[in-house]
Order: structure tokens, then C-alpha cells, then sequence
């Protein structure tokens, strides 16, 4: 949470929103949180708030790994003050976070690596891994 604290560019809503996130996040910026508890404790509506999700994650701050199975929260990385070499070894001490996993374990992955992983974690079938692999 120091992180978000002294390394966001965010204001107002979306500082909060973030810091709701960050206040739920392990040591590697990854957190669970449910939309109604987030919606209740930055004290806006479930649709405010996936819309400034979206904000965020284009922000380049948040990573939003899509969950569509009902009754699963969507997993969230908050990349504030993250290097690439960090959230390299998050994903790969975290596999579960991604449907596939196209590296051994204890490899370093580049940063281009690292963007396709995150692009791709939706469990898109275009992506390396996916059903149409």
C-alpha cells in the first residue's frame, strides 16, 4: 500500500479505489477483493467502480485478470512501483493467476514476456497456450 501511496499518479476517486485494492494486496501486489466490499469502501456504486477500474488499468497501474465463472472474484495486480523483473517473479511464484503458463519455473521473463502474459491471462484462445494453440 506504501506503494500506491508515494508512487501513484491517481487522485481523488481513483486514488482511493487503488488504495482499497492495495489495502487487500499481498507482498507482490495481488489481491482478491469482491466488487461489492470495494464499492463499500470507497463508498460508490459497483458500476462506478468497474468503470474507474477500467481507468485504472489503462493507466497502466492495475492489472485486472477477468474472472467469468459466477461466484469468483477478479484478480487484481497493482503494478505501482512494480519493476518488470518484480512482477516476473510474482507470476511466476503465483501460476494460478494465468491459464497458461509458458515458462519453466525460476525463469526470468523479459518485459515484452511479462506483456503478453498479462494480455493474455483472460484466457484468450489467440494467445500462446490458449485453445487455439
Amino acid at each position: 500500500m506504501t506503494r500506491v501511496w508515494e508512487q501513484s499518479t491517481q487522485k481523488g476517486s481513483y486514488l482511493l479505489l487503488l488504495l482499497a485494492i492495495a489495502d487487500n494486496a499481498d507482498d507482490d501486489g495481488f489481491a482478491w477483493p469482491g466488487m461489492r466490499y470495494l464499492a463499500h469502501k470507497t463508498r460508490m456504486s459497483k458500476r462506478h467502480v468497474r468503470r474507474m477500474l477500467r481507468v485504472l488499468e489503462a493507466a497502466g497501474e492495475l492489472y485486472i485478470n477477468q474472472r467469468h465463472t459466477e461466484g469468483e472474484k477478479h484478480q487484481y495486480i497493482v503494478l505501482v512501483g512494480l519493476s518488470g523483473s518484480q512482477i516476473s517473479q510474482s507470476l511466476i511464484d503465483k501460476p494460478k493467476l494465468t491459464t497458461w503458463q509458458p515458462w519453466p519455473r525460476g525463469t526470468e521473463l523479459s518485459d515484452e514476456e511479462i506483456t503478453v502474459i498479462l494480455e493474455c491471462s483472460g484466457g484468450r484462445t489467440s494467445c500462446p497456450g490458449g485453445e487455439d494453440s
